[in-house]
């Protein structure tokens, strides 16, 4: 939870975060009266126009307001059209009613423009309040006379929702909007109970299918244009419900299922769309090639909006695929119709209906789709509109902008000219990549001496995949860089189904190679001769004036962004003889290098890269938590970016082997010799105290377990005392009988103490070295020991059962008989005993595997590209499977202790039993002791 101490204050601009955060907060009101926790939770205090769930956030202030009305599908389609062909946003953004609400955190989308307020007007409107709240500060600051600075607020967050999975909607959104909001374990409980609903309706959904019925769906988002649902969520869903998605009509393939579900429109317009005819050719040739059952639900709130109603929305559609005539489905309040498709205007009339100028635009869209043009020109606009056939190829075509990324200021100048230059040209951004190479020596980025956790850091504040080349210089260089090129937009397809980062349809391939070069021209000739063949290279701040135009841009976007520059690397030798004092590790400040530089005839150059880009994320976060992501290439040198490496001095040229860290690395002791020492301490260098008292009690009662065996000859020769008299002492052989029954009741204690306290600390300390040493610990288990034990043991009872038995029943038919009155008990808790070894066995090797195909794929990911946020949910995943396997293991581990202690304890119930009757038939004068004694032990 969070430690602030007063709440933190939300405002949604997105209808879907405002859903999910209202279903956040209630969920941590309920975490709230079980705890007793005095920080007060998160605040919704703004939303959009269109937030309309639920009911309870209608009474807060609105925030946006759209600039199109919704008339029909074609006219509204051309709204958003000429909107956006003129660079206007399609909604109004309220900026005086945000600054007053001082929000904290705002939630909005970056994706879709057409779907909410776009992202630039939401920074714009943040950005204009902190510019003025900063002179209505300095203009106080300068009137008032006070010994205290005034104390600045702190700088909103934009928190941006993108899902476009399933799992994204349901689990990652809610972990994100946790963290957003301070309340990260409230977010991930719902995660993994959205999950596990999630995973129970396609368990439903795999019933049905395995009878034989898949039906083929088509998912309808808009009629006209006719946009359909065939990617991400939309898909995922038809596909967890046993159906299958149809992704154009083109093919001629046959329609079971239609679902017309119009993102933003209501049960009522819907059907209101259909009965008028506003639907374009593709509905005639719909009902001319199959008979499909259609349904129109509400687009307003079902299947179109990225909250836990998707799971609503996926139970309502395993119903409708497979039991259509169901119960269930007529007594769902799922929002929806079974629609008569003879209700909707023929074709001829619909046509009539449409104007002279859009049977224009129509033809047009069509003969320039059929030449494969990606424009064509509006006639009544004169606006360039995009074709459906471009549309179409840039869905299936992924470009990549891969970023030389030094960690320095100039990458970061060089990144944010990038974004720049594609929003004011209104083009597409395409997907980045950064790419650092590292000395696979040091660790570092050379010149720069900026660590590769830096760079990691940074890499995930910025929420970009990072390539980290490990090599040297020379010939080597450029091949390494070559290699990488090629394996990031192989490892970005490879990836596209981990569920960890967006999924890549299509084409996957680097367009555009970014550099932060400034001033060198040979360096940029040498760029331009290497890689300017392959890709189209970009130098966003080529040859900018450093003084008037980056640096004041690196302070704007710093103050905007809440990052800061601090020096990495510093010429001490240099810096002394100037008077200067500057450190590694100090904030940089350009302003104060320019007095100095007025002041003095050395000059620091106010271009030197040697400084490092941090933001207020990356700071907060040890080295132990940082995720990255290491690609090895030909001929170069892994390295562990979780290692601390101390930043080298430039005056002291260290080798690797000077500068080296001196601690043990872990690789080479798995992969060659091993360690050089080895003490016994090491066994249980993972064991935690409480693990130490729970192996303390385990020697302490199998000790006291142990010392039982010696006192049955002491108990045995009163036995034998007693039957020595004449007449037989029966007090003496009761007492003796007593005894056996006393040892069989400490044995059963002492037995299941020990058993428990043993199993219960291997499993702890088995589930720690598995999380530290996943290569060689995986898919073993102490059950795998203990089963190949419990056949042995099984083996040898089996043999010493039979025999015993025969030589009883020879000698003494009716002892046998009776101490074999208890054999029922040993049978069944033997047989339980041996039952549970399995289940442990087989349950613990299934979950281990498990964990073992998440351990693989992040460490056969080494040579991939992949989000530093993906690679932490697989870490947890990871530890998720380890956990669950742990907890059920101990369970298991319980109640076999109890069986097991049962067994050894109904032995010496035999005992006492045994020698009970034996005595007293002796007494009687019916058998000797010999033969007592004889079929005692037999059996």
């Amino acid at each position: 939870m969070s430690t602030r101490s007063t709440a933190l204050r939300v405002v949604s601009l997105l209808p879907s975060a405002t859903e999910n955060v209202c279903a956040l907060l209630s969920a941590c009101q309920g975490h709230a009266s079980t705890s007793e926790s005095s920080v007060p939770l998160p605040e919704l205090v703004g939303r959009s126009h269109e937030c309309d769930f639920p009911r309870d956030a209608l009474d807060l202030p609105v925030l946006t307001a759209a600039r199109t009305a919704f008339t029909s599908s074609v006219d509204t389609h051309k709204q958003v059209r000429e909107a956006l062909a003129s660079a206007a946003s399609l909604y109004h953004l309220d900026a005086d009613k945000l600054a007053a609400l001082q929000p904290d955190v705002i939630l909005t989308q970056s994706t879709c423009k057409v779907c909410s307020i776009d992202l630039a007007s939401v920074q714009q409107a943040v950005h204009d309040d902190v510019h003025r709240r900063t002179t209505v500060d300095r203009s106080m600051q300068s009137n008032t006379v006070s010994s205290q600075p005034a104390k600045q607020k702190e700088l909103t967050k934009i928190v941006t929702c993108n899902p476009t999975s399933l799992v994204d909607a349901l689990a990652t959104q809610f972990c994100q909007l946790g963290d957003a909001l301070g309340v990260p374990q409230v977010g991930e409980s719902m995660a993994q109970e959205h999950l596990d609903k999630l995973q129970q309706l396609e368990h439903q959904a795999a019933a049905f299918v395995d009878k034989g019925y898949k039906p083929n769906v088509l998912m309808v988002e808009w009629l006209d244009p006719l946009f359909l649902g065939t990617k991400g969520w939309m898909r995922e869903i038809v596909e967890a419900a046993g159906g299958q998605i149809v992704d154009t009509l083109e093919r001629g393939q046959h329609v079971d299922v239609v679902v017309v579900a119009l993102c933003g429109l209501t049960l009522d317009k819907t059907e209101q769309e259909l009965v008028e005819g506003r639907v374009g050719d593709w509905w005639e040739t719909l009902l001319d090639q199959s008979d499909a059952i259609v349904y129109i639900v509400d687009g307003t709130s079902m299947f179109t909006r990225p909250t836990r109603r998707l799971l609503v929305a996926l139970e309502w559609l395993v119903h409708a695929l497979h039991e259509p005539g169901s119960i269930w489905l007529k007594n769902s309040t799922f929002p929806y119709k079974l629609f008569d498709t003879s209700l909707v205007t023929s074709g001829s009339k619909a046509k009539e209906k449409k104007s002279a100028e859009m049977l224009e635009i129509e033809e047009l869209h069509r003969a320039a789709c059929s030449n494969q043009q990606a424009m064509y020109t509006d006639p009544a606009t004169g606006y360039s509109v995009m074709t459906a056939y471009i549309l179409k190829e840039r869905q299936g075509l992924n470009e990549l902008s891969v970023v030389f990324w030094s960690g320095g200021k100039d990458s970061f100048l060089a990144l944010s000219a990038l974004y720049e230059t594609y929003a004011a040209e209104q083009k597409p951004m395409p997907r980045v990549v950064l790419l650092t190479t590292i000395d696979p020596k040091t660790n570092v980025v050379p010149i720069q001496n900026i660590s590769s956790q830096t760079i990691a850091a940074q890499a995930e504040a910025l929420e970009l995949p990072l390539c980290l080349v490990a090599v040297g210089l020379g010939d080597e260089y450029t091949s390494a860089l070559r290699s990488a090129l090629v394996e990031i937009s192989e490892q970005l397809k490879r990836t596209k189904k981990s569920k960890k980062a967006p999924p890549i349809e299509g084409t996957c391939t680097v367009s555009s190679l970014v550099f932060g070069d400034l001033h060198l021209e040979d360096i940029r000739t040498w760029r331009e001769e290497t890689f300017g063949k392959d890709y189209k290279l970009l130098f966003p701040v080529w040859k900018k004036k450093y003084e008037s135009e980056l640096l004041p841009a690196l302070e704007r976007i710093c103050a905007k962004t809440g990052a800061k520059i601090f020096f990495s690397n510093v010429d001490e030798e240099r810096l002394a003889s100037s008077g200067a004092q500057w450190e590694v590790g100090q904030v940089y400040d350009w302003k104060l290098i320019q007095e100095r530089n007025k002041a003095t005839i050395e000059q620091v150059d106010l271009m030197g890269e040697c400084v490092a880009v941090s933001t207020m994320s990356s700071l907060e976060k040890s080295s132990d938590e940082t995720v990255y992501q290491r690609l090895e290439t030909p001929r170069t040198t892994t390295v562990d970016v979780n290692e601390p490496v101390k930043p080298s001095s430039p005056k002291k040229n260290s080798t690797a082997s000077e500068s080296g860290n001196s601690k043990s690395n872990l690789r080479n002791e798995v992969v060659h010799d091993g360690p050089t020492s080895f003490k016994i301490s090491h066994l249980y260098r993972y064991a935690t105290t409480f693990d130490k008292v729970l192996l303390t009690i385990g020697v302490i009662t199998t000790g006291a377990n142990g010392a039982l065996f010696p006192l049955m000859a002491i108990v045995f020769g009163n036995a034998l005392s007693g039957f020595a008299a004449t007449p037989v002492d029966m007090d003496a052989v009761n007492r003796a009988a007593l005894n056996y029954l006393y040892i069989a009741i400490f044995m059963f204690a002492t037995d299941y103490i020990s058993y428990v306290a043993f199993y219960y600390s291997a499993e702890r300390q088995m589930k720690a070295l598995r999380s530290e040493a996943l290569k060689h610990m995986l898919y073993l288990d102490i059950g795998w020991v203990e089963w190949v034990t419990t056949w042995a043991t099984r083996s040898r009872y089996t043999i010493q059962f039979f025999v015993g038995l025969m030589i009883g029943f020879t000698r003494e038919w009716d002892i046998t008989l009776v101490m074999a009155s208890v054999m029922p008990i040993m049978a069944i808790s033997l047989s339980w005993l041996i039952k549970t070894f399995t289940v442990m066995s087989e349950f613990a090797q299934k979950v281990y595997a498990e964990a073992g195909s998440v351990a693989e794929e992040t460490l056969s990911s080494i040579r991939t590209v992949a989000s530093p946020n993906g690679e932490q949910k697989a870490v947890q995943k990871f530890e998720k499977k380890i956990v669950e396997a742990e907890k059920q293991n101990i369970n298991l581990n319980k109640l076999s202790s109890v069986v097991f202690a049962m067994f050894l304890a109904s032995i010496w119930v035999m005992y006492s039993i045994g020698l009970w009757y034996g005595g007293w038939k002796a007494s009687k004068g019916d058998t000797t002791p010999g033969d007592v004694f004889a079929a005692f032990f037999a059996v």
